[in-house]
This record gives structure tokens, sequence and C-alpha cells, in this order.
């Protein structure tokens, strides 16, 4: 029998606890942010920032990694809440159940992401900067 223990686990069994962690992190963050968002009906980009530390910090925790793919988890959890995030925004949670409405929700999330306008631009940055703390604080340095 094998009892389990955080502390002692090899490193690919941290790096599968960081990635459901992350993973679970960032479809509740990314659902939070959706429903906030509709129910205030406008968008709150420094938000992203806040996404990025809860979802680098999961990692962190749970993985206790040192490695640069810890980081590199992080970041890639962190796109997918601010994708789950800004889709359930427009579109309705719901749509994220529905692989049907997948291509739709990808192509309504790069329009808003990428249109030319200042609010896209600074929405962006907030973006990138939650992917940048992400990043940063997914692993032990």
């Amino acid at each position: 029998m094998q009892i389990y223990n955080a502390r002692f686990l090899d490193s690919r069994q941290k790096f599968l606890l960081a990635a459901l962690a992350g993973i679970v992190t960032a479809i509740v963050c990314g659902l939070a942010y959706g429903f906030i968002v509709r129910m205030f009906g406008f968008e709150m980009s420094a938000f992203h920032a806040a996404i990025g530390y809860a979802v680098g910090y999961a990692v962190r925790r749970f993985g206790r990694g040192v490695h640069q793919r810890f980081a590199i988890l992080a970041a890639v959890c962190t796109v997918l809440a601010i994708f789950i995030g800004d889709v359930s925004f427009m579109m309705g949670p719901g749509v994220l159940l529905r692989p049907v409405y997948w291509g739709e929700a990808l192509r309504a999330f790069m329009y808003n992401s990428f249109s030319a306008s200042l609010h896209s631009l600074f929405g962006l940055l907030f973006r990138g900067y939650g992917v940048y703390a992400a990043y940063q604080t997914g692993r032990i340095l």
C-alpha cells in the first residue's frame, strides 16, 4: 500500500499535480471573471493580472517545481482562464459546454481582443501582464 505524501512526489507527479491545480484554478477564475463582468456589464481588465497571480500561485503551491516547465504551464493555464472568462462574458457560460459553438467563440474572442481600438490595446496589455505574472509566479526561484 502506498500512502500519498505531497513532499515525496517525483518530478513527473509534481508536474501532473501542478497541471491539475492550474487547470482547475483557470476554469474557476475564468468563470468567476465572466460572471462578475457579465453582472456589472463592463470589462475590468485589471482582473487579468489577478487571474495570472492566482493561477501562478496554484501551480507553484501544488507543483513545488523549480523547472521552467512549471512557469510555462502557469502561463498556458492563464491564457485558458482569460479565454474562458472572455467567452463566458461575451456569449454566456453555456457556450463552453457546447463544442459546436467553440469556433464562433474563438472568432469572437479574437475579434474582441485584436480589434483596432485603444480599449483593445489596453485590454491586450493587461492580458499580457496577467500571463507574465503567471509565468513569474508559477515556479519556485
